[in-house]
């Protein structure tokens, strides 16, 4: 293998492994930080968050972003461009870098997805009351 064949590839994994990174850090601190303010202030509202309806549609978005991704992915960019420009159904001209933003846009949105998803059965049941604010006194 070339030096310059493991310079791509390097920079192909750095393509993925960016935008998704990210993407888990931004959903890993809106958990920690953003969930337990908001679930108070949804009252009766918040045990609709992890109800299982909305884990199984959560699951169906990651997979959905993550098939968007593959998609827009460089090597598969030239068959979805030649897809889309068979089948004009969207708005505006599909070009190679407008597939490049959505790529990287929907491997953000996977990671921010795979990062907010229920780790365990004990989430699901867990009160929706609980942070760090519900164990203080009044």
């Amino acid at each position: 293998m070339h030096r310059s064949e493991q310079l791509g590839l390097v920079m192909d994994l750095a393509e993925i492994v960016g935008p998704l990174g990210l993407g888990i850090l931004y959903g890993v601190l809106g958990r920690m930080f953003l969930v337990p303010k908001l679930m108070p202030l949804l009252g009766r509202a918040a045990s609709v968050v992890h109800s299982p309806a909305n884990v199984f549609f959560s699951y169906v978005g990651v997979g959905l972003w993550l098939g968007l991704a593959v998609a827009c992915h460089s090597w598969n960019a030239p068959t979805t461009l030649a897809w889309l420009q068979a089948h004009p159904v969207l708005p505006i001209e599909p070009t190679p870098t407008v597939l490049r933003v959505v790529y990287f846009c929907a491997t953000f949105l996977t990671g921010s997805g795979l990062a907010t998803l229920p780790s365990s059965s004990s989430e699901l049941e867990a009160p929706c009351s609980s942070g760090p604010d519900s164990s203080r006194g009044a």
